[in-house]
């Protein structure tokens, strides 16, 4: 359950934030 719950999160951090290499903004 718990490998599911992070990946879950993992999921929806990446649709969130697609890690565009040209719009860093950090």
């Amino acid at each position: 359950v718990v490998l599911i719950e992070g990946r879950a999160a993992a999921m929806n951090r990446f649709n969130r934030k697609p890690e565009p290499p040209e719009s860093s903004d950090e």
